[in-house]
């Protein structure tokens, strides 16, 4: 049949099998959806995707979070980079105030209940490294002298240097 040949027999006349979206495109009339149609379909198909989304994380080999890690010179580039601070500036005034405020009002505050309860053991385990070592600060605060201004500002610089070298052991 003349145009669904394969590349082997493309003689003159002969558009093959490869021309064929070509041909296609060209007698057909192509519709376009509308911004709706199309977020409707992502919404739907996104959602229906869930299983197998689930399926792509627990079949992963590699960690990809060493991998982004490993990364990390590119990143702080990205981020260095003129052009992504006026991305994140033009992201940002994308809504307005009232738009952003009903957003988080209504989905974030929506969303709030489920996250602390899947944080839950994560926040607890950073509270258990936390809290012995700012009981531990506020001890050796309460030992420093507290006189005048100058010992008090030594207490404060103290208690502040000390949280910036807090790290978490795990």
């Amino acid at each position: 049949m003349p145009g669904m040949a394969g590349p082997e027999s493309q003689g003159e006349g002969d558009a093959g099998l490869f021309s064929l979206p070509v041909l296609l495109f060209n007698c057909m009339e192509v519709h376009m959806l509308t911004a709706d149609q199309v977020a409707e379909k992502w919404a739907r198909n996104t959602t229906a995707a869930a299983p197998t989304y689930r399926d792509a994380v627990q079949s992963l080999t590699v960690n990809p979070l060493q991998r982004a890690a490993e990364k990390a010179d590119d990143w702080q580039a990205r981020v260095s980079d003129s052009r992504t601070k006026e991305k994140f500036r033009n992201g940002l005034q994308r809504y307005s105030f009232e738009e952003w405020k009903a957003k988080t009002a209504t989905v974030g505050a929506s969303r709030i209940a489920d996250g602390v309860r899947q944080a839950a053991p994560r926040m607890r385990a950073f509270l258990q490294e936390l809290l012995p070592y700012t009981q531990s600060l506020k001890e050796r605060i309460r030992a420093m002298p507290k006189r005048n201004e100058a010992e008090a500002d030594a207490r404060l610089q103290t208690a502040v240097a000390a949280m910036r070298q807090f790290r978490r052991r795990s």
